[in-house]
């Protein structure tokens, strides 16, 4: 038998994806453990640490080897995989790491990572270290709070009502899964019986780049968001006395139209707003501006950041997610978006199908195997099969916000849910995993805010490894018959 210390990094690296093509997970962590080449290969060091997150082997996540890998990888995979173990019942785990000397505290993205593992933790001496932490690596932005800015911030409806969400999995789906996204639910529409109050605050003498950081003279850092703060004075860069800002690093589509664009609604028809520029990312993407320009603003109504500016008063909306609630009191930005998105199909003459399945067959990230057949069977029950990456913006509002059924992998074309017309059938075929619930439970968030009948399928992505998966068609398919009605027809 040939020794491990015989085998070099390239070959062991071989041996491990063979493995994982078999899903011998275990195999790649106990080889790994004894590897002693193990830190000749960044590429081994990475992939013992996150099958050790996907297997749940905590002694290996808090192992020399996981601490060395997190000291020898570059700041942004190290981070990431700290990020991951960042949940329970292995959070302490990812605290001791980000608070360890494995990692490099100048970097931008430790305080990032800080407030991440702080985020809903119970008081305890960890705790203590993280926010003490936290107030060095900020230099005390961390204490400093926006106040009342004197703007009328609009008022909710007394009464609404709250999407519905089903939860049905596939036969490999383990069941954990369904609990966790059934309490979520039940979690989150407490939140949205019960919101804060939507607010416009504002910060004083401040600067912003274009991503959103936000600091102040002294150095303080209020708000970051992972990239370096540079040294400047107020003379170094442009003045405004006033701004609201929606400057973003944004992450997609989804990000921006249901995080961000909300958010103006109550600027319009506000005299009060008038002559305050809104503050966007100069160097957005596209979808960005054409999103903007839908709504109306652009020209003086924008003021697009470059680099840095600095503002005497920045204007900042408060109350998080569940503060849209009711919805009502922000809609008429959102309005002003769909009712173009309307008028430029009709004069087009684009058709608006009322089904339709948002295809993510050309997605590079998080592939469905076979969704070749699920088109088919799509097409099969006369729903409209759409690649939206192939459409221009407001051809893909304008079809959202009209359709009565949408069905579609878990993707950004299911952000056009805060656009549509309510309460439509939404159906969501979810792939899911340990590490996902947060991030992949977005839009029934966004279906029970705007009161859309929600289902989601349940797939679990059997390859922790991996984010390819596939949907179990012959218990999906009857699922959905009886979501579109088909089984009720069948048995006229």
């Amino acid at each position: 038998m040939t020794s491990s210390a015989a085998i070099t990094p390239d070959e062991m690296l071989k041996k491990c994806k063979a493995w994982e093509d078999q899903q011998a997970f275990r195999e790649i962590v106990d080889a790994l453990s004894g590897y002693p080449l193990i830190e000749a290969s960044n590429q081994l060091l990475k992939m013992f640490v996150q099958t050790a997150v996907a297997i749940k082997d905590e002694a290996a996540m808090a192992s020399e080897i996981t601490a060395r890998a997190i000291a020898m990888l570059p700041d942004t995979a190290s981070y990431r995989l700290i990020n991951s173990m960042n949940r329970p019942p292995f959070r302490d785990i990812a605290a001791k790491l980000v608070l360890s000397d494995n990692v490099d505290r100048k970097s931008p993205l430790y305080m990032q990572q800080l407030k991440r593992c702080i985020k809903d933790r119970e008081p305890s001496e960890l705790t203590s270290q993280l926010r003490s932490a936290i107030a060095e690596a900020s230099r005390g932005g961390h204490a400093v709070r926006p106040e009342p800015s004197g703007f009328t911030s609009p008022k909710r409806p007394s009464n609404y009502t709250l999407g519905t969400v089903d939860i049905m999995a596939s036969s490999r789906t383990d069941r954990r899964h369904y609990d966790r996204l059934k309490a979520d639910a039940e979690v989150f529409a407490a939140r949205l019986n019960a919101p804060r109050d939507f607010k416009v605050l504002e910060y004083r003498n401040v600067f912003i780049d274009n991503l959103g950081q936000i600091w102040n003279e002294d150095g303080a850092i209020i708000k970051s968001r992972g990239h370096a703060i540079p040294n400047l004075r107020r003379c170094d860069v442009p003045n405004l006395d006033v701004g609201f800002n929606l400057a973003t690093r944004t992450r997609g589509l989804y990000h921006f139209l249901v995080d961000c664009i909300p958010l103006l609604g109550w600027m319009v028809n506000n005299p009060q707003a008038a002559c305050i520029p809104v503050l966007t990312n100069g160097r957005a993407p596209a979808f960005e501006r054409e999103l903007l320009e839908l709504a109306s603003l652009e020209g003086p109504d924008i003021y697009p950041i470059d680099n840095v500016v600095f503002v005497e008063s920045l204007l900042v909306a408060a109350g998080g997610f569940a503060a849209l609630a009711g919805w009502d009191h922000v809609a008429p930005i959102m309005n002003r978006i769909v009712t173009m998105a309307h008028e430029i199909a009709y004069e087009e003459g684009v058709a608006l199908p009322k089904s339709i399945y948002i295809s993510r067959s050309v997605a590079r990230r998080r592939m469905m195997e076979n969704e070749e057949q699920v088109h088919k069977a799509m097409e099969d029950r006369g729903v409209t099969v759409l690649h939206f990456e192939n459409l221009p913006i407001w051809h893909q509002i304008a079809i959202a916000s009209n359709a009565q059924t949408i069905i579609a992998p878990h993707g950004a074309g299911l952000a056009h849910l805060i656009t549509s017309i309510r309460p439509a059938t939404v159906i969501e075929i979810l792939p899911i995993n340990d590490v996902a619930y947060v991030l992949r439970w977005n839009y029934a968030r966004v279906s029970q805010l705007r009161g859309h009948r929600y289902s989601a399928w349940l797939e679990e992505q059997q390859n922790p490894l991996s984010d390819r998966w596939s949907v179990k068609l012959d218990e999906f398919l009857p699922f959905l018959d009886a979501k579109l009605g088909l089984n009720v027809i069948a048995a006229a």
